[in-house]
């Protein structure tokens, strides 16, 4: 999203207070915005800091995160007419030259450096015209398949990749991947303006650039020395505990096999709906983006097991530093967490959530500088576990016709005939930007990852919302606006008829043990860092309750002290299989009032993470739950109080 889309005059007068207070001076003649940032072109082959998203993007190659082993890039394809491939190449030769990013990379250390000469930027060219056309589409979907989803060493020039084939005498296809960390899509936009521009005529002299992304960093760098960010890191530090989780929408597995691979939903609402749309958000006192973002979120809402919940909000934040920063290639997003928990009103009709979700986006927006990615990295730190807010939604609405933007490169290239994005740590990417007077929207989404059929649901029913919303005022008053299909209310209902008499020798835990029997590979736990199925759970749990062989009798206690999580269900389980009941120690709470509950308790044991034990001190026979391996499952229930074989 961007600061000033689609603002009223009183929303842009309340963003210019803000900036002011920031210390942003604004100009007198034409309220443009003008902060000091001094080019240093004789350091700037030297390294400099990620920013925060940068980082995010270099850490979630790595494959031991959920989702990583992803390089957060997109891939595009193009199809024009015949090139001159010597001037295309010169033309693009002539850009990285120009370009300090288009010759970036990222070091073991995680420092950006700008290679002061690099090789020829190779672009390898395909002669496909005379082969069959089956054989064709099979080596132009081979191609597609390496570059869309190629994850490239960051710190090996280039993070830039083209190829071309030859279709026929008169059509070309040129494949464009790009690495996010290096240049964000309007980054790329100037890019392939210039080398439109560079090909059409190669004697052009474009403007100097003296400023460089690496002045822009050091500069956002700078600024996290001030009051003003001290401020905004309080304001999110203090809702670190409130803040709600990611919407749990229908998953078959949090981590798919081997590394996420994306496919992308499109639709495009034509001119007179959109602007249709615009008028009524904008006679409820609504901007675009918050109108799409408020609609978006009563989809998830309505497939979302928690009906609170928090959404990652891209922000492309080109803070006007300098004249040249408009010029300047480079990564300028950033995010910010938008929890929607306290703007869900569910007896509320829709435009009144969309008005709250809208106030708390700009109460947060105040605070922006301490970016999404930073409190993530608290969040974690405070819940011992890693946390994700893996449903994105970017809006480009209010920086410009992207169709205008694409139509800058001369006509060179043509509009993309197929395109792709992919974002490590990301389930859904949505997408919003304004398409030739209309609105295009897409969804991006990882593979194998949702139960079948409930993205396909999902966005027919967000592209619903949206016609209806365009074509009819009375749907912003509507208190539900997004119903389920009404085969997935079957679906749900039958799931949640879970109505059962215990036999009499029953114990409440008995159920688990015999669906672990039963459907041992059926997902049972999931929770943000992994998934359990029903023989992991039991598996670990058996393991587990051996450690409490010989303390756990009838009424004696267990204390479980852990966060929120899978090893708090194999802990509770353990405990149960042992004979014994359980009762939970918060670890954050202060210590007299922890030892408090355990002098009261009386426990006979206490099972816990290995880092909380040597913490705790307890003095009580512990057991680390991670250390707790899957053992296989016996072929008949465990009897409470004997030894689990």
């Amino acid at each position: 999203m961007t600061a000033t889309s689609g603002l009223t005059p009183d929303q842009a007068r309340l963003l210019k207070r803000l900036l002011v207070e920031k210390g942003v001076a604004l100009a007198a003649s034409d309220g443009e915005i003008e902060i000091a940032a001094i080019p240093d072109m004789a350091a700037r082959h030297e390294p400099f800091p990620l920013t925060d998203i940068q980082m995010a993007y270099w850490l979630g190659r790595f494959r031991q995160f959920e989702l990583g082993g992803v390089a957060s890039h997109g891939y595009q394809e193009y199809e024009c007419g015949p090139l001159d491939l010597q001037r295309f190449r010169e033309a693009w030769q002539s850009a990285i030259a120009r370009h300090d990013m288009l010759r970036a990379v990222v070091g073991p250390d995680g420092m950006m450096r700008i290679l002061p000469d690099v090789p020829v930027f190779e672009i390898p060219t395909e002669d496909l015209a005379d082969l069959p056309e089956d054989q064709r589409e099979a080596r132009l979907l081979a191609i597609r398949a390496t570059m869309s989803h190629k994850v490239p060493a960051p710190d090996c020039w280039p993070l830039l990749e083209l190829r071309i084939s030859r279709i026929s005498p008169d059509c070309t296809r040129i494949h464009l991947s790009c690495d996010a960390i290096v240049a964000d899509v309007y980054s790329m936009f100037i890019c392939l303006a210039e080398v439109g521009q560079l090909y059409a005529d190669p004697s052009a002299e474009l403007p100097t650039l003296s400023f460089s992304f690496r002045d822009y960093v050091l500069k956002l760098k700078a600024n996290e020395s001030t009051s003003v960010f001290a401020a905004s890191e309080r304001y999110w530090l203090t809702r670190l505990d409130s803040l709600s989780a990611a919407p749990e929408l229908p998953i078959v597995s949090t981590s798919p096999e081997g590394a996420p691979r994306f496919a992308r939903r499109h639709l495009h609402l034509p001119a007179t709906r959109w602007q249709s749309l615009k008028n009524l958000a904008k006679h409820l006192g609504l901007t675009p983006s918050v109108a799409l973002l408020a609609a978006f979120a009563e989809v998830l809402r309505a497939w979302s097991r928690n009906p609170a919940f928090t959404l990652n909000l891209t922000l492309f934040n080109r803070a006007p530093v300098h004249p040249e920063i408009d010029r300047v290639m480079g990564d300028f997003t950033a995010t910010l967490l938008l929890d929607l928990g306290a703007c869900a009103a569910p007896d509320a009709p829709f435009h009144t959530r969309a008005t709250r979700i809208q106030d708390q986006f700009w109460a947060d927006y105040e605070h922006a500088d301490f970016t999404g990615v930073r409190v993530l990295q608290h969040l974690s730190q405070k819940r011992r576990a890693a946390v994700a807010m893996p449903i994105v939604f970017t809006s480009a609405i209010g920086v410009g016709d992207v169709g205008q933007k694409l139509d800058t490169a001369g006509g060179m290239l043509g509009r993309p005939t197929y395109g792709i994005t992919q974002t490590p740590q990301v389930q859904i990417d949505h997408q919003v930007f304004e398409l030739d007077g209309g609105l295009g929207v897409n969804w991006d989404v990882v593979e194998g990852l949702f139960a079948p059929g409930v993205i396909e649901a999902m966005f027919a029913a967000y592209a619903a919302l949206l016609e209806r919303l365009a074509d009819d005022p009375a749907a912003w008053n509507e208190v539900q606006p997004v119903a389920l299909p009404a085969e997935q209310r079957a679906a749900r209902a039958a799931a949640n008829d879970t109505a059962a008499d215990l036999g009499p020798d029953d114990l409440l835990h008995h159920p688990v043990l015999r669906q672990a029997l039963a459907t041992p590979d059926r997902i049972a736990v999931v929770a943000p860092d992994r998934a359990l199925t029903y023989g992991e759970l039991v598996g670990r749990a058996l393991a587990l309750s051996r450690n409490l062989a010989g303390f756990a009798e009838p009424d004696a206690l267990v204390a479980i002290a852990l966060p929120k999580g899978w090893p708090q269900v194999v802990a509770a389980l353990a405990t149960l299989i042992a004979g014994a009941a359980y009762v939970p120690i918060d670890p954050d709470l202060p210590k007299v009032r922890r030892d408090t509950l355990l002098a009261e308790a009386k426990p006979v044991a206490l099972l816990s993470s290995a880092d909380l034990i040597a913490q705790m001190a307890t003095g009580l026979p512990a057991f680390a739950v991670e250390d707790a391996q899957p053992e296989p499952l016996p072929d008949t229930l465990p009897v409470p109080g004997q030894s689990p074989l």
